[in-house]
């Protein structure tokens, strides 16, 4: 069965905001990346993934998100991750990548960070 994924990207109060619904796994990862290349591409100051809609995320997925982060810091711009479901943050805390990454509750809190 293939995998269940879709991402929008957005700009809302100057920041680039990636909404992942579905499952972020070894069959969407490409798509993740490629979308995320295209966002970053413009040169934003934040982008957020906005999370909160994903359902399932594997280590591929997972790894996608840290070389992300790593790119962003790299790359001088602020990544913020709006925490996903239940399942994304039991991975999240089973493997304390939380550490090492911008996770906020909502959107909202999100785009006020970007504002500030």
């Amino acid at each position: 069965m293939p995998s269940i994924f879709d991402i929008d990207t957005s700009h809302v109060n100057g920041a680039t905001v990636l909404n992942l619904r579905g499952e972020l796994d070894v069959a969407s990862v490409s798509e993740f990346e490629r979308e995320l290349a295209d966002a970053v591409s413009a040169g934003p100051q934040t982008v957020i993934m906005d999370l909160s809609e994903l359902e399932f995320m594997d280590s591929t997925g997972l790894r996608a998100v840290l070389v992300a982060s790593e790119s962003a810091r790299g790359a001088g711009y602020q990544l913020a991750l709006v925490q996903g479901g239940e399942q994304v943050r039991r991975l999240f805390s089973m493997t304390r990548v939380e550490e090492r990454l911008h996770v906020v509750a909502s959107l909202s809190e999100a785009l006020g960070q970007a504002e500030a």
